[in-house]
């Protein structure tokens, strides 16, 4: 069981979400403003740092040169250089920062006598020096670099990051609780659209929100839209079932009028073929008569108590010669008494298919058993039970759709006997399943109020 629903988790996260995408929105725009305000604080920090390194730079030089004049020949000037450097990268650890770049040639009576490590190139270019400094028979040309290695640090990139890192989640948990928030309506007018079945078509009410009366006005066109498309339908099923009536009412009155006549066995067989015939038609008609009435009184249907053992023991009653003319026994399980609100006549169209399919699909010399029990709340759960061939699982949706017979079915039938079902359970308040009877054999027809 949890295979499906982490399944059914993940694609619901994987859907495309217009909270997401904000949100995103929110981080590009913080992202950018982030990396604008970086750029100004490295420009800012540049200029600083050239001042900075130019002070530090003409101290560096002028000390060294005050250490050279002193020496006064360029004899052992590397071993010298050496130790100066270890010096002076241990007075920046001391003051706890990191020893920056220092580029350094020295020159004596205008011969190169010493170029640093970190000189970009042999021949010193003019561009390259950002102090220069002379006294005597030497002339130093350096240049020292603090900002670029100082926002190469560590604890460069950290000053420049923690902004960013500390702001994102102070902005975008509210953001995103303030788009729950502002959302919301939209929440809820999805849940008021997912409670409605096909038959609630009335228009929602209007919004009070600008961004979602768009939306309220189209979906309540396209539900006026379907609402006149099913009104027309229900008037064409009337208006057909009307005009049948009539002709197959004369045909019935011919053929008894006939049936008194002297036929051949041929003329006879024929006869009742004709019989057959005019009663299935019959049946049809009614059927679709029933269909439309129920389809027409979901709006104004009256629900009244009434007792719905005594509903089931008239409906037996009824088909009880049905069931006898085929040798099926009807037997009813039910309490004494089951008080309900319902309303009368479509609640026993309901009753009636299903006794009507159960007898109709069960084997000669069995039985159709309805069973009426109580749940833990008291309401009501009628079960139908017939021996018959039952239907498979992956079919049992399609049987209430209207004229849908199932492959390979002999029994007569329009087709609309299960449309007409879930049609009267919706207006009931109940529910309509379809399920195998006990061990597996025949079909259990099952209606269930919540």
């Amino acid at each position: 069981m949890r295979g499906p629903g982490v399944r059914e988790w993940l694609r619901t996260v994987m859907l495309p979400s217009l909270t997401r995408r904000v949100l995103l929105g929110f981080g590009v725009v913080m992202l950018v403003a982030w990396l604008g305000l970086l750029g100004l604080e490295v420009y800012m920090l540049r200029v600083a740092g050239w001042h900075a390194s130019a002070v530090s730079n003409r101290y560096e030089t002028e000390q060294l040169l005050v250490l050279l004049q002193e020496r006064g020949h360029a004899d052992g000037l590397p071993a010298l250089m050496e130790g100066q450097e270890r010096l002076r990268k241990k007075r920046w650890a001391e003051q706890g920062d990191w020893p920056p770049k220092l580029s350094l040639q020295i020159w004596h009576r205008e011969r190169l006598v010493y170029q640093g490590p970190d000189v970009p190139n042999a021949e010193l270019l003019d561009g390259w020096v950002r102090h220069e400094t002379a006294a005597g028979d030497w002339r130093l040309r350096s240049d020292l670099q603090i900002w670029g290695i100082w926002f190469l640090s560590m604890d460069g990139l950290s000053f420049f990051a923690r902004p960013l890192l500390y702001s994102l989640p102070f902005l975008l948990f509210p953001a995103w609780f303030l788009l729950r928030r502002g959302l919301a309506p939209l929440r809820r007018l999805s849940r008021e659209i997912q409670r409605r079945d096909s038959h609630q078509l009335q228009p929602l009410g209007e919004s009070p929100y600008a961004e979602l009366r768009p939306l309220v006005v189209a979906l309540n066109r396209l539900m006026a839209r379907l609402q006149l498309r099913l009104q027309r339908e229900r008037e064409f099923l009337q208006d057909a079932a009307h005009e049948l009536k009539t002709p197959l009412a004369v045909v019935e009155a011919n053929v008894e009028i006939v049936e008194g006549a002297a036929l051949s066995p041929v003329q006879r067989l024929a006869l009742e073929q004709l019989r057959l015939g005019v009663r299935r038609s019959s049946h049809m008609v009614g059927q679709l008569l029933a269909l439309a009435r129920s389809q027409g009184e979901r709006e104004t249907l009256e629900l009244r108590e009434s007792d719905l053992v005594t509903l089931l023991c008239d409906r037996i009653a009824l088909l009880d010669a049905l069931a006898r003319r085929r040798r099926i026994s009807l037997a009813l399980e039910a309490p004494e008494r089951c008080p309900l609100r319902m309303h009368r006549e479509s609640l026993a169209r309901l009753v009636d298919n299903l006794l009507d399919n159960a007898i109709k699909y069960s084997p000669e010399g069995s039985s159709v058993l309805l069973r009426l029990t109580l749940d833990e709340k008291g309401l009501p759960r009628l079960e139908v039970l017939d021996q018959g061939p039952g239907i498979a699982a992956d079919l049992r949706p399609q049987v209430f759709e209207r004229f849908f017979r199932l492959p390979g079915q002999e029994q007569s039938g329009s087709g609309l006997g299960l449309a007409i079902v879930e049609q009267a359970a919706a207006q009931n308040g109940a529910r309509v399943a379809l399920q195998d009877g006990p061990q597996g054999r025949g079909l259990c027809a099952v209606v269930s109020w919540a």
